[in-house]
């Protein structure tokens, strides 16, 4: 977890209300599962969903769950470790893996199971964490100093290096279908939102009245979500439009707020996410554009809530794992 000192003197509060009893939930593991891993799974319009997970034997594979509940299960060619970190409406999924020799590479797959495997100039290792519908992929790697940047990875394969001016640390977060990207950065001992048009041109920024802040997604009409905190270490979500403008929200009524862990947001501007509390994930949310906040978690979860939201599609439907009564990690689909 990333820790952002802030300083923040206005924001808005959006009403909090507990989950709807209209939401369908579907648990589904992979073969063979120990563990499904949320981080980086994703949805597409089609109810396609794309993730990884640990088997009984502690390795980690990709896997597809089509919307008829199938799922296939599948490596990159020498792979001892796969994650995803996304899928587009076209099925192709990207992600990174490990091999014999422990280095990490990215890859794209399509959805007849071919593979185009790829590097960063110059790295250590690589971790795309998006690919939108034209199969461009972000990400970011690290170079051989050790210094961290982000990347846009074209479909045709030309890589670009993508700093915003003074950082010393930079993550991308996501990729919308024009090929702008959102992320982070390090600048000035605080961290800072960017965006960057397809043009290149980048756009730094911080929550209003705030030091710094997280872009965590961005939808196709440049919308963008994401967090910061105020100066007794509250924190708060963002909806920042194509012309600037923010609507700032809470997850939880509470006094001491939690820390909002991740975002996606769809091309209606409906933000999914989850956020810990008191040291545990507390619960996953949905805002709605009108600012309402619904929190949620699946059926029988344990009781210790751990509930992790991290994709959701054009029709709400949101991709995601919780812990189940017996402590074990499964996934889940929300719809509506």
């Amino acid at each position: 977890m990333k820790t952002l000192p802030l300083l923040l003197a206005v924001f808005a509060v959006a009403g909090v209300s507990p989950a709807r009893a209209a939401a369908q939930y579907t648990i589904f593991d992979p073969p063979n599962a120990q563990r499904t891993i949320s981080s980086g799974m994703g949805i597409n319009k089609h109810g396609v969903i794309a993730g990884w997970f640990e088997d009984n034997s502690k390795k980690d594979h990709g896997f597809v769950r089509a919307a008829d509940g199938t799922i296939t299960v599948f490596d990159p060619d020498g792979a001892i470790f796969t994650a995803v970190a996304g899928i587009n409406d076209r099925g192709w999924i990207a992600g990174n893996y490990q091999d014999s020799k422990r280095a990490f590479h990215g890859f794209v797959r399509k959805p007849d199971g071919r593979f185009v495997t790829f590097d960063a100039p110059n790295a250590r290792g690589i971790v795309p964490v998006a690919i939108n519908g034209q199969g461009d992929v972000c990400g970011s790697f690290v170079d051989t100093n050790g210094v961290a940047h982000a990347f846009i990875r074209h479909v045709d394969g030309s890589f670009v290096t993508v700093d915003p001016p003074d950082s010393t640390e930079t993550e991308a977060t996501a990729i919308n279908a024009s090929g702008a990207i959102v992320g982070w950065f390090t600048g000035n001992s605080s961290e800072h939102a960017f965006v960057r048009a397809p043009d290149g041109t980048i756009t730094t920024f911080d929550a209003p009245g705030a030091n710094n802040a997280t872009a965590y997604a961005i939808n196709d009409a440049g919308t963008i979500a994401g967090t910061y905190a105020d100066s007794n270490d509250r924190f708060f979500g963002f909806v920042r439009d194509s012309e600037g403008a923010f609507s700032l929200f809470s997850v939880a009524p509470e006094n001491d707020i939690p820390f909002i862990e991740w975002e996606s947001i769809n091309d209606k501007g409906e933000v999914s996410g989850f956020y810990e509390y008191d040291d545990e994930f507390g619960a996953s949310f949905l805002r709605k554009p009108d600012g309402t906040v619904t929190t949620f978690h699946p059926p029988n979860e344990s009781s210790l809530p751990d509930t992790e939201a991290w994709s959701i599609n054009r029709h709400g439907a949101i991709a995601g794992a919780y812990l189940d009564e017996n402590n074990v990690e499964r996934g889940f689909l929300r719809a509506r």
